[in-house]
């Protein structure tokens, strides 16, 4: 019975899973530096460049000590100007998801200090949150300070999109970094707040029995 219910979980999670594209910037790679717009290469970039442009950048670019955290590409999210990526994915409506991703400063001239950008979900229904993000592209000349994200939500829709908003303007021609991008069902599930309310409800109830054994007894 035991095995039975493992295996039916894990089921679930795969078919609640959300397939994120190049979630690790690993292409378009032909060049160290390969610039990517809505013009150009978004089949093989797997996201939608809805503003601007963005370049994937091989490691060590220049000679830097920069790398990946995840592979051996990752994405300056401001190629000539600051950039706007979207990627939308299949959810399972009622499934608890986990965004995670890493973050960077941008030790390279030209970029915009501090870099940031703006964290989005959404859906049919509109925004579901937007969170910002910064770096100090100056704390570490040469290399990169990757910094650890996530976020926890509940899918309304069948489809969610997760989108990366620059802002640097349309002169930067270096932004916040990102890499190792993913969307997976989360193992912590948020309660609606209805269900939330019975959950309190039926604890507050097991609480007070508890007491009236107590007092029973004494």
């Amino acid at each position: 019975m035991k095995l039975r219910t493992t295996f039916a979980f894990i089921a679930l999670a795969a078919s609640a899973s959300a397939a994120l594209i190049n979630g690790s910037f690993e292409s378009p790679a032909g060049l160290p530096l390969e610039l990517v717009d809505s013009t150009n290469d978004e089949g093989a970039f797997g996201w939608t460049v809805v503003s601007g442009s963005v370049e994937t950048v091989a490691n060590n670019l220049n000679g830097s000590d920069l790398v990946a955290e995840d592979g051996v590409r990752y994405l300056d999210l401001d190629g000539f100007s600051g950039g706007h990526i979207s990627q939308s994915m299949a959810t399972v409506i009622g499934q608890t998801y986990l965004l995670t991703f890493v973050y960077s400063n941008n030790p390279f001239p030209g970029s915009t200090i501090p870099a940031g950008a703006d964290v989005q979900l959404s859906d049919a229904q509109g925004v579901i949150g937007v969170n910002a993000i910064f770096h100090d592209t100056a704390a570490i000349a040469g290399g990169a300070d990757w910094t650890p994200y996530s976020q926890m939500f509940v899918a309304r829709e069948a489809s969610t999109s997760v989108d990366f908003i620059s802002f640097g303007g349309g002169a930067s021609l270096g932004g916040i970094l990102l890499d190792a991008v993913s969307l997976d069902v989360s193992p912590i599930v948020i309660p609606e707040p209805s269900t939330f309310g019975l959950v309190m409800a039926a604890v507050g109830l097991v609480m007070i029995g508890r007491k009236s054994g107590v007092r029973r007894k004494l």
